[in-house]
Order: structure tokens, then sequence, then C-alpha cells
């Protein structure tokens, strides 16, 4: 071989062995400090993204909260304010004194009062009250509308009216469902 060839050759092993020291060192670079370091980039962008949508819920969320506070304030002011005050079911018989009581200051004659099984709600509780009896067109008119004014907290489910139309001084008879609201008892229903 000749000499030339031989340096040649020499140097070619040299290059070629340099290329692969260098090769392998930029992998092992790249696997040893550039690809983790690019990972966690990906990564820290990433949780950066998830940060940011985080933020923006907790301020949407935030501002909600605040608006829901004003709107409970507002709420409890005003039943605070409110002359209505809801009673226990168990008073249910000096209700229905006082019921008797205005129908019977209104000219109607009460033949029947009776209360129903109580109706469990989250707020409150419902006591039905059934009224049947008889007068005049207009004494009954003017009981309902007493009604709503001493008994704010009840309310007309359901009436019947029955009597002579030609004749509106005539008695008729009425049946009348009441829904009268209570406080909740112990034990009803709770959020």
């Amino acid at each position: 071989m000749n000499p030339i060839s031989t340096a040649h050759w020499k140097l070619w092993r040299i290059y070629a062995t340099g290329a692969a020291v260098c090769a392998a060192l930029t992998v092992a670079v790249y696997f040893a400090g550039i690809r983790p370091v690019f990972h966690a980039h990906q990564h820290r962008t990433l949780q950066q993204a998830k940060l940011k949508d985080q933020r923006r819920l907790a301020s949407e969320l935030a501002a909600s909260l605040s608006t829901l506070r004003r709107d409970v304030a507002s709420v409890t002011q005003a039943l605070d304010e409110s002359p209505l005050r809801l009673e226990p079911a168990g008073h249910i018989n000096q209700r229905l004194a006082r019921l008797t009581e205005l129908a019977t200051n209104h000219g109607l004659e009460i033949h029947q009062i009776q209360p129903g099984q109580v109706q469990r709600d989250v707020h409150y509780d419902i006591v039905p009250v059934h009224l049947a009896g008889e007068g005049t067109y207009q004494t009954y008119a003017a009981f309902i509308h007493q009604l709503h004014r001493k008994f704010p907290d009840t309310g007309v489910s359901s009436f019947e009216l029955s009597g002579n139309p030609s004749d509106p001084d005539d008695t008729a008879t009425f049946r009348l469902n009441l829904a009268w609201y209570t406080i909740p008892a112990a034990g009803s229903v709770q959020d």
C-alpha cells in the first residue's frame, strides 16, 4: 500500500472516529440535556395554560359568588322587612277559630271547617283547610277579599259557589279549599 493511501486511510479513520464520537456526544447531550429541558418547557407551558384557565374560572366564580351573596343579602333583608310571619301548624285550632270568626263577621254561615293532612315542603309546610257554608255572593266576595288581607299566609286552592244567578241577594252555598303556609315542622325535608 502506498504511504499516502495509508496516511489517508488513517486520517479517514480518525475523522470517522471523531465524527462518531461527536454524533454519540450529540445524541447523549440531546437525551441527557436538551430533551428533558424541552419536555420540561412543554410541561411548564401546559401548566401555565391550565393555570391561566383556572384563574379565569376562579375569577368568574368569584364574581358569581359575589352576585349570589348580594342576592342572598337582598332576599334576607326583604324577608326581615316583610310583615308576613309564618306560624307553626300546631296553631291550627286558633287559625280555624279566626277563619270562622272572619266568615261569621261577613255574614257567612259555616257548615264545615276541616283541616287536611300537612304537606311537607323544603321551606314551609302547607296545611289544607276545607270550608263549606252559605251566604250571598256579596258576603262571600267580601270574605275572600278580607281573607287575603287578614291572612296573607293563606291562599285559595279552589272554590265553588252555587246559587241562583238571577237573584244575587239569594243565599248561595260555597265550598272553599285553602292552603295555609306554615313554618316547617322539625324533621321536614331540608336542603
